[in-house]
């Protein structure tokens, strides 16, 4: 209930009058009793009909009451008499949410946050109504300024990534109602299949995108991804190659080009080679680093790999072939004590994740994208 002044002679009446109605109407609403509380405000605004606080507190009433048409004449009859009211707005527009008007609902609770950047149920609301609405830019506006401001805020966070979801997912529907038998809309959908664990249906949309566009970048790396998630090494790399030379800054392809190799264990030196590229580029894919370690120690070059190991162990402390390939640098360097200090850790991490591949701690990286 909004807290109400009353002049002394409020409508040409003493403000006792005017006081006695409103007090009617509170302690109805304090028992509980809605249609007494309702009939004690019909009744002062009948008597005062400039008191438009009275109107806002009959239209929250309305609202309460499930009488939304209702609660929204009063509420905007208020507010014409005093458009200063933000409570009046706020439930204006959340009548309206319950009428399945999220149109009006928005425009209502726009008002309401201008008028009252504090009422955050009002905010909540407004996104809320502009989701249904599939106004997406500006409802992510609003969460992307929510979490600035409350950075810890999970709600709001989730809601934003559901939002950039719900985008992500319009934006795709569209280009595949463009042309669905496009390079892109294969390239698209085989991104889908390969997401859902299907990686045989992703591998044939990226073959066919592949045969629409060659020369079209990301088709082949798509294509070899695939086949590089399902250890064919050597078509694998083709298609890295294919895709290195319509993109030579494609730091991925060139760590997956060098990482096939290995895994065929063709040259090493080739893939050292492409794996520095990869690193050179992108000083942070960390998988490049353990390739290059890993391939530096099986060529007997075991101290050039320590500094990529050592970051690699800052980045991902718990990955149990790092510790294995420091194990095997230090015992090259003999420095036996801290090699099998890393045997033990490596040991202890191996149990912890089943998923490993093969004693030599190599795998193959259960999320390559």
């Amino acid at each position: 209930m909004a807290a109400v002044t009353f002049s002394a002679a409020q409508g040409g009446v003493a403000a006792p009058s005017i006081g006695s109605l409103y007090s009617q109407a509170e302690e109805a609403q304090q028992r509980g009793d809605l249609e007494q509380a309702i009939a004690a405000y019909r009744t002062l605004i009948k008597r005062y009909p400039q008191t438009a606080a009275a109107y806002n507190n009959l239209g929250s009433l309305y609202y309460d009451t499930g009488d939304y048409k209702q609660a929204v004449q009063v509420l905007e009859s208020g507010l014409r008499l005093d458009q200063s009211m933000a409570s009046s707005y706020a439930i204006l527009g959340a009548a309206y949410m319950a009428m399945g008007d999220d149109r009006h609902a928005a425009a209502e609770f726009k008002i309401a946050v201008q008028k009252n950047p504090e009422d955050e149920r009002s905010e909540e609301n407004l996104v809320e109504a502009m989701t249904e609405l599939k106004e997406y830019p500006e409802a992510v506006e609003l969460l992307r300024a929510k979490v600035q401001q409350h950075p810890n805020d999970q709600d709001a966070w989730r809601q934003l990534g559901d939002l950039y979801l719900l985008m992500s997912q319009k934006a795709h529907a569209k280009v595949l109602e463009i042309d669905p038998n496009s390079a892109t809309a294969l390239d698209l959908v085989g991104e889908i299949q390969e997401g859902m664990g299907n990686y045989q249906n992703a591998q044939t949309k990226y073959e066919e995108a592949v045969r629409l566009a060659p020369d079209k970048a990301g088709t082949h790396e798509h294509l070899g991804n695939i086949l590089w998630v399902q250890g064919n090494w050597n078509r694998a790399e083709q298609e890295f190659r294919a895709e290195l030379e319509r993109n030579p800054q494609d730091c991925r392809a060139q760590w997956k080009l060098g990482n096939s190799i290995l895994n065929e264990k063709a040259d090493t030196d080739q893939a050292i080679s492409y794996l520095s590229q990869a690193i050179q580029r992108c000083p942070t894919l960390m998988p490049a680093r353990v390739d290059r370690a890993h391939a530096l120690t099986d060529a007997g070059r075991a101290p050039e790999a320590l500094g990529d190991l050592m970051l690699a162990e800052h980045d991902q402390p718990d990955e149990p072939q790092i510790h294995f390939l420091l194990a095997k640098v230090y015992r090259a360097q003999g420095r036996t004590a801290e090699a099998t200090a890393e045997m033990q850790l490596f040991g202890k991490l191996a149990d912890r994740n089943k998923h490993l591949e093969g004693a030599d701690g190599n795998k193959t990286d259960a999320n390559p994208k």
